[in-house]
Parts: C-alpha cells; sequence; structure tokens
C-alpha cells in the first residue's frame, strides 16, 4: 500500500512537471507569434532568402552533375587505353632511356 502511495505521488508530482513545461512552451508559442507579427517585414525578407538559397542548390546540384558528366567524357578515353604489363614508369632505365 505504501508503494503505491509512493507511486501515486511520483505521478502526481510528473504531472506537474509537465504541465510547467506545457505552459513554457505555450508562453513561448505566444510570444514568437507576436514577434511574427510585429515584424511581418523581416520575416518576408527571410523566407525570400531561405527561397533563393534553395534555388541556388538545386542550381549548384544540377550543375555538379554536369560538371561531374563532363569530367567523364573527358577521362573516359584515358581509361580505356590498354595497360602494358610494364609501365615506363616502373621499367628499369637503360642507356636507352637516357
Amino acid at each position: 500500500m505504501h508503494e503505491m502511495s509512493i507511486n501515486v505521488q511520483n505521478v502526481v508530482k510528473n504531472t506537474q512537471v509537465q504541465a510547467s513545461s506545457v505552459a513554457e512552451t505555450s508562453a513561448s508559442i505566444d510570444q514568437m507569434v507576436t514577434s511574427f507579427s510585429a515584424s511581418p517585414i523581416p520575416a518576408k525578407v527571410l523566407l525570400d532568402i531561405a527561397n533563393r538559397s534553395r534555388e541556388e542548390v538545386v542550381s549548384r546540384h544540377s550543375d555538379h552533375g554536369k560538371d561531374h558528366d563532363g569530367l567523364n567524357r573527358t577521362t573516359r578515353p584515358f581509361s580505356r587505353q590498354p595497360k602494358s604489363s610494364t609501365s615506363s614508369a616502373t621499367a628499369p632505365m637503360t642507356s636507352e632511356k637516357l
């Protein structure tokens, strides 16, 4: 019986803490809404900046894909050359090569 009483007390305490957190959150939301209402121009400016930023990211992403494709087209001929068993970099130096 004593344990049940302690559990109920803990539930009441936790409920009070949660209710306090909800009240603080509600007050913060009210303050945020009030600040947005008080300054509609800066909010619009921030929205415009966010939209331009998103467009720039999409544009850069597209450009990156084009750059990657161009690089692949440029390097493809070199990667298709047959490799000899001994390349000039690893072959021993002879008097003919000097």
